[in-house]
């Protein structure tokens, strides 16, 4: 043997310098040479080192590129030349990529990941220059997109549950399993469940925001709450603004508004009410009673002190039947925008296989059979099943398959091969038993084939990656392979979980996703001359790895869990469409009808049109805006214009009816998340429940009622405001010049540290009733630096009127001008003299600053709160105008 030219085809193949010619020449010395196949392992092993060593260096971030795991140090005895150049081949597939990960380090720190948006950098520079797009949008619950985050801390409770969970701050949201660290918890709707590590239970429903300060106590700015402490946690303690509830070994429920009040009802035992911890030592508080509740007791505290006997709701004395209410409930409604959905699938022509795993009453065919529910499926594409037993699955009466032992697995067949493909699996894996959980593979190690699989870390087995693998051109080449950082931890073991993969053999191209959202995206080095990266999809196996494909050097694997959803489309997925498989509930606006016709299914994400209840999210403005001007009799949930991180979207109302009132804990939203949104209502009837403008820090949203009819119908639990103009440090502007806007509740301008204004242009507007809709109470609030901009036509200005909604007299109808909040005038058109009245309301004034914004010229313009009624308080904004004074 030639060692000379051993050591120079060694030193190419680790710099990836082989030609077809070359690798042939060293597969030969390999296989041929056991000189030369000691001196690949000594090769090897120095790789190994560099590995382990660069690790050390670099902490937990993944080393870049693909990483393979470490093969055993001798082949298993017996086994044969070609497993043996396996093994080898992914010996040096580990140094060639450790080789790489020494030279380009430090050019990949340059380069700004993009993980907080689910985007990963390329595993090749090249490739990511030609394949760079648009970052996907984000949901408003970002943090979902770094699944591999670990709290900061050490852990105070975990989250047993959550049921349509909507997430407040862009970066809080848990995942059932997850441990949680001492910090703040804040939830738009929904329902959650956790349990402290002292075994208190505590039940969420939003919109809530809490604050987990330890395993004894919590501290609840809003939201309502049951809590049940066994013996070990007795003494837990839960902290409003108004008063502290102190467990005596009890099951409570409360409610906590946003202005402080708190009901408290005590289900078993007894609760002391005490004086707020953060005040008990000041003068003012250091005399408040205490007061003991028993069981059957009810009370609503407002101060610290006053306590006031109630009779209870219904939420409050049932709160264990109306959880489990809003679970069976939440069940439902998935499984009918399931079968709506799946009905759809099953009409795709690009589908190649739909297993659903419904199992019909009496079943016409074989419990082995797993029927292909496309309607074109092509012959033989059934799957068979082997081992598995049928079992639940997402949801009472969805049926799974359980996968526990190594022959349990579903075999099926695709023909032909395949430029395209994406796959969606809804699995649970209830542990990480060995170091690999196969997913779907290949029955074989030939040319074309897929792997795809669940891989813990070699440093840590409590973490995994997703792992994708194709099969090179020949028996001879290596494979391409695609690996997620660590993404998946054992507490979210045992929780259902969507997980998908698209790939373009054109693009060359590896997309992976967790729930709907992006995780990985890499790119392989593709030229003209290079293989196409079909691949090839006969004699699959969905779940454990066949017996008779097990090589000596390869990973154990074992799928320990359940299945109960499988898909295969002949296509590349757009990452919309992958989320909309997620979520149920959610329909989102791609234009792809080239039209902006909202009655267009192709419009919509998979090409089916909306479903009454579902989510709306639009996402796109310019030539690709939606259109509305229907006369359906769909209610949807909500819609969501402009609400994913640095997307733009637009929604034009044109006529017709457009209903989103369906879920009364639902708000529609424009501009959120980081996002920017626009609609523009031209004409038509809109109902919706809450509206919010300009939601979460970087977003900016505006809603133009230029005609029509707006109807904002509900306002959340315990929430005052149907219409919140600029929240959570967004920025909102809501315009009024024409139609009628009619709301339940009141108008909040700037809360939480937002920036909103309200503009009226001129007097065509028919109405602007805040609080005239319903029973409720209208009021407004106007923060600081937030803007009532007024502007005067001929006809003058349509007045504000702030209506006590209930007619009953009672305190409501208030308005609110917070220090330095700001008003702006100015005319249309000509400029006049006169006055005319801006605002009007039923209840009380607390003006604590209103003032004229600094364009306002003050020798032109003033402003007064005036008494019409003869009542003694002043119940009318009014501005007036004279004529400059000529110098």
């Amino acid at each position: 043997m030639d060692l000379e030219r051993l050591e120079k085809l060694l030193d190419l193949y680790f710099d990836q310098g082989l030609t077809e010619s070359t690798n042939l020449e060293l597969d030969q010395m390999i296989q041929s040479s056991e000189e030369a196949r000691v001196e690949f392992w000594k090769r090897a092993r120095i790789h190994g080192l560099l590995r382990h060593q660069i690790q050390e260096q670099l902490g937990s971030e993944p080393v870049p590129s693909c990483e393979v795991s470490h093969p055993p140090v001798e082949a298993a005895d017996g086994a044969s030349p070609r497993r043996r150049r396996r093994w080898l081949i992914a010996s040096a597939a580990t140094a060639a990529c450790l080789l790489l990960s020494v030279g380009i380090y430090t050019a990949f720190t340059r380069i700004e990941t993009t993980t907080k948006t689910g985007m990963q950098t390329a595993s090749n520079g090249s490739g990511a220059a030609r394949n760079q797009r648009a970052v996907f949008e984000a949901s408003d619950n970002a943090r979902e997109n770094d699944l591999g985050a670990k709290p900061r801390g050490p852990w105070v409770a975990f989250l047993r549950n959550s049921i349509d969970a909507q997430w407040g701050e862009v970066g809080t949201a848990r995942r059932v399993g997850e441990s949680l660290p001492a910090g703040r918890l804040t939830l738009k709707s929904g329902l959650i469940e956790f349990q402290t590590n002292r075994g208190a239970v505590v039940i969420v429903e939003g919109p809530a925001d809490l604050e987990l300060v330890d395993d004894m106590e919590i501290r609840c700015r809003q939201g309502q709450l049951t809590v049940n402490v066994p013996p070990p946690a007795q003494g837990f303690l839960v902290r409003t603004e108004s008063v502290d509830v102190v467990d005596l070994g009890t099951a409570f429920s409360m409610q906590v508004d946003t202005n402080d009040d708190a009901r408290i009802h005590v289900i078993e035992g007894e609760v002391d009410l005490v004086a707020p911890s953060d005040h008990a030592a000041t003068n003012s508080l250091v005399n408040v009673p205490k007061r003991r509740l028993g069981k059957g007791e009810s009370v609503e505290v407002d101060r610290p002190g006053n306590y006031r006997d109630i009779e209870i709701s219904d939420r409050l004395i049932n709160s264990k039947s109306r959880t489990q209410s809003i679970a069976i409930s939440f069940d439902e409604v998935n499984r009918r925008l399931w079968n709506h959905r799946r009905a759809q699938v099953a009409k795709d022509p690009s589908c190649l296989v739909y297993y659903d795993f419904a199992r019909e009453p009496e079943p016409q065919t074989s419990d082995l059979i797993l029927p292909n529910r496309v309607k074109t499926a092509a012959e033989g594409s059934d799957g068979t099943i082997i081992g598995c037993n049928w079992t639940d699955g997402r949801w009472k009466r969805k049926h799974a398959l359980d996968f526990k032992s190594l022959s349990d697995r579903i075999l099926l067949s695709v023909a032909g091969r395949h430029e395209q493909l994406t796959c969606i699996v809804k699995i649970r894996v209830d542990a990480l038993k060995v170091d690999t959980t196969p997913i779907l593979m290949s029955r074989d190690l030939s040319p074309r084939g897929v792997q795809w699989s669940i891989e813990t870390t070699p440093e840590n087995s409590s973490i995994a990656r997703l792992v994708w693998r194709r099969n090179g051109e020949s028996n001879a080449s290596l494979p391409q392979e695609f690996s997620t950082k660590p993404i998946l931890r054992d507490e979210q073991m045992g929780t259902w979980m969507q997980l998908a993969f698209v790939w373009n053999s054109e693009k060359g191209e590896l997309q992976q996703f967790v729930d709907g959202k992006i995780v990985d995206t890499q790119w392989v080095e593709t030229s003209g001359s290079s293989p196409t990266g079909e691949l090839d999809l006969r004699d699959l196996q969905i779940g454990n790895g066949s017996p008779t494909v097990m090589e000596a050097d390869m990973r154990p694997s074992n799928l320990c869990g359940r299945i109960d959803e499988f898909i295969l489309f002949g296509r590349e997925l757009a990452p919309h469409e992958i989320q909309a498989f997620h979520n149920l509930g959610r329909s989102y606006w791609t234009n792809n009808g080239k039209d902006g016709d909202w009655e267009h299914a192709d419009n919509w994400s998979g090409g089916i049109s909306p479903n009454p209840g579902d989510d709306l999210y639009i996402n796109h403005a310019g030539a690709e805006l939606a259109r509305y001007q229907a006369y359906g009799n769909a209610n949807y949930g909500a819609i969501h214009v402009g609400s994913f991180s640095g997307q733009l979207g637009e929604l034009i109302i044109e006529g017709g009816v457009l209903k989103a009132d369906r879920h009364s804990s639902f708000m529609s939203r424009v501009g959120s998340a980081g996002g920017e949104g626009r609609l523009e209502q031209r004409d038509g009837d809109v109902r919706i429940n809450k509206l919010q403008v300009g939601l979460d820090r970087g977003s900016k949203g505006h809603y133009l009622l230029q005609g029509g009819q707006l109807v904002l119908s509900r306002a959340p639990v315990h929430d005052r405001y149907s219409l919140s103009i600029g929240e959570n440090f967004g920025e909102g502007v809501f315009t009024v010049s024409d139609g009628s806007l009619l709301t339940r509740q009141g108008v909040v301008l700037g809360r939480s540290e937002g920036l909103g204004t309200f503009q009226v242009l001129g007097s065509k507007a028919d109405t602007i009733a805040i609080g005239s809709l319903g029973s409720g109470d209208g009021e407004w609030y106007q923060g600081t630096d937030c803007m009532l901009d007024i502007r005067i036509d001929d006809g003058g200005v349509t007045t504000i009127q702030i209506d006590e909604g209930d007619g009953d007299s009672s305190e409501g109808a208030d308005v609110t001008f917070c220090s330095g909040s700001l008003l702006n005038v100015g005319f249309l058109g000509e400029s006049q003299t006169g006055a005319w009245d801006v605002m009007t309301w039923k209840g009380k004034l607390f003006n604590e600053g209103l003032q004229f914004a600094s364009s306002v010229d003050t020798d032109v313009w003033s402003f007064e709160f005036v008494d019409t009624d003869q009542s003694g308080t002043a119940d009318t904004l009014r501005v007036a105008a004279r004529s400059p004074v000529k110098e």
